[in-house]
């Protein structure tokens, strides 16, 4: 959906130059269509940045209870410590409890934000659901030691077995969690590319960069391109002292400087309005 959103975009921008001779009332409605893909672009990024968040709080739950269970019947030293006996056992059981029902109740909060956003619940569903779902199967293992803590002849060894066989499904849930914040990195990643290249007019032209001096949106050749991250990309040198910006960027956005007779700097002002029309630059050295 992005790569479509910014070829229809870079599309109509194009567009909407050829239209600026012709009339208003064609002018205004190329400008309202290159508006209204700006503020589904925008919303698709904020959808995405939201998602890594909710997948992060998500992750980090699961992780929290695999390391409370894990420390249960151990001391602070850890596996290689001395195992615990009853009466710390209880102790740990009941601060354990209590961390699963602060964590139900930050899960429901969750569910209640995305409702009142409106988000996209599909995926997001289905990892709540197996957040919950290790909640209530500790909530039922914390249950089942207390009553078996009362039972003189059980120890604690036999109890940490009964443990061990519960929690055999939980490396298979966290590898779920673990692949969706992949997938959702990996798409962040892709979102925050930008692309730029530079060279003369004959060069951009004999590799279809541009054609008959507008940028050729449609067929860019992108192994061409240099990536930069759009989060932290300021500028670059150019070699040449005037350079010519091909790319429908807003003039206020950017900036090139001099630096000596032979080249000069762009220097990016407003990062935001300089990646609002496409992440595709193209630089004109002669």
């Amino acid at each position: 959906m992005k790569k479509i959103l910014i070829y229809l975009t870079c599309a109509l921008c194009f567009g909407f130059l050829l239209a600026c001779g012709g009339s208003n009332e064609n002018t205004d409605q190329l400008k309202k269509q290159v508006d209204s893909l700006m503020t589904l672009n925008a919303q698709y990024q904020g959808d995405l940045s939201n998602m890594t968040e909710y997948v992060s709080f998500l992750a980090e739950g699961l992780d929290t209870i695999a390391k409370q269970e894990g420390a249960l019947f151990y001391t602070n030293k850890g596996k290689e410590g001395t195992m615990v006996d009853k009466v710390q056992l209880k102790k740990n059981l009941e601060a354990f409890a209590d961390n699963l029902s602060e964590l139900r109740k930050k899960v429901k909060n969750l569910e209640g934000e995305l409702n009142e956003k409106g988000e996209n619940m599909a995926k997001l569903q289905k990892l709540i659901a197996v957040l919950n779902q290790q909640i209530e199967e500790k909530d039922a293992m914390i249950r089942s030691l207390r009553a078996e803590i009362e039972n003189k002849n059980v120890s604690i060894a036999q109890l940490r077995g009964q443990v061990s066989n519960l929690s055999k499904g939980n490396t298979e849930l966290s590898q779920k969690v673990e692949a969706q914040e992949k997938q959702i990195a990996a798409q962040n990643a892709k979102m925050n590319t930008g692309y730029v290249v530079m060279g003369s007019s004959k060069i951009l032209k004999e590799n279809g960069i541009i054609v008959k001096s507008k940028v050729n949106y449609g067929n860019l050749p992108l192994e061409l391109f240099s990536k930069v991250d759009v989060r932290t990309f300021g500028g670059l040198q150019i070699p040449t002292a005037k350079p010519k910006m091909l790319s429908n960027i807003p003039s206020s956005a950017y900036e090139f400087v001099k630096t000596s007779k032979t080249s000069s700097e762009l220097h990016v002002l407003n990062p935001e309005a300089f990646w609002s029309n496409g992440k595709y630059i193209v630089i004109q050295t002669k």
